[in-house]
């Protein structure tokens, strides 16, 4: 039988589920915000007839990315620890951050360029 002594980390544990999956859905609400925008500026111009499709092609990558994250990041935290993980995400975080100005391009931009084709610039 569980004690006192539990209950506490009980109530944690479910701020940080809820927290966890209001993240999680936040994330999803802002990648199909912009699909819209995606297909207008993107796809739109390389395909006009199965612009939509590569919006879905584009969006289903991410939950499938998401799904293999959840896969393997699980395990990978029970291996190592939920502190030490904590600790070296935002290690990470503070090395990206600091890097950014030294790249000279933005992560967005490097993306926007990646998508430009033949096809993309003969549209323009």
């Amino acid at each position: 039988m569980i004690g006192n002594s539990a209950e506490p980390n009980r109530k944690r544990l479910f701020f940080a589920a809820n927290l966890a999956m209001f993240m999680i859905g936040l994330g999803f609400a802002v990648r199909a915000n912009i699909a819209v925008s995606l297909q207008r500026e993107l796809f739109d111009r390389l395909d006009l007839a199965n612009s939509t499709h590569m919006v879905g092609q584009g969006l289903g990558i991410t939950f499938t990315g998401f799904a293999v994250t959840l896969l393997f990041g699980s395990a990978l935290v029970d291996l190592v620890g939920g502190r030490r993980m904590l600790a070296e995400s935002l290690r990470r975080f503070r090395i990206d951050v600091a890097l950014l100005p030294i790249n000279g391009r933005s992560r967005e931009r490097r993306v926007a360029e990646l998508f430009k084709c033949k096809t993309l610039r003969a549209a323009d």
